[in-house]
């Protein structure tokens, strides 16, 4: 945030006050459509076992919707090409979506956050090849199958009981 400030000729508590966190400012600088820590918290609070539940209708809806789709696949697209923007989704990823949601397993934490992962992977693969590289019938399949279908996968992942 400093050598953000330093770029534009003003002091870093300016940069603080309008922006607050790293994260809040990588969300206004990439326009993006949501915010991500709240959504992961409001998915990971409640019943532990029916996180999956919460978290893959909303993810699956964010890309169902242009407006919010195009911003968060032009993000990972950049990310794949250059290791500067992956570095920034890395420690956004780690601290707004990934830090949150393990706060919220009764597990050890590096546990927890590889659960997360998983779960988050999981999802962003999906999103993959629906959305971007449109591999049938995945691509044309009914959002509401992709629910029913990723629910239990996810939840596996979040409750460390997926097969190895």
């Amino acid at each position: 945030m400093r050598g953000i400030a330093r770029a534009a000729r003003v002091d870093a508590a300016l940069v603080h006050h309008y922006f607050g966190s790293k994260q809040e400012m990588f969300v206004a600088a990439v326009s993006f459509p949501f915010d991500a820590r709240h959504a992961v918290l409001e998915a990971f609070s409640g019943d532990p076992a029916t996180i999956g539940e919460r978290l893959v209708p909303f993810v699956l809806g964010v890309y169902e919707q242009a407006a919010s789709r195009e911003p968060v696949l032009a993000l990972l697209r950049s990310a794949m090409g250059h290791e500067s923007v992956a570095a920034m989704m890395r420690e956004f990823v780690t601290a707004a979506l990934i830090g949150p949601g393990a706060a919220q397993l009764a597990v050890p934490q590096d546990e927890a956050r590889l659960r997360v992962q998983l779960a988050i992977g999981q999802l962003i693969g999906v999103a993959m090849l629906r959305y971007v590289i449109k591999v049938q019938p995945l691509a044309s399949a009914p959002v509401e199958e992709l629910v029913r279908r990723l629910v239990p996968v996810v939840q596996a992942h979040l409750d460390g009981t997926a097969s190895t």
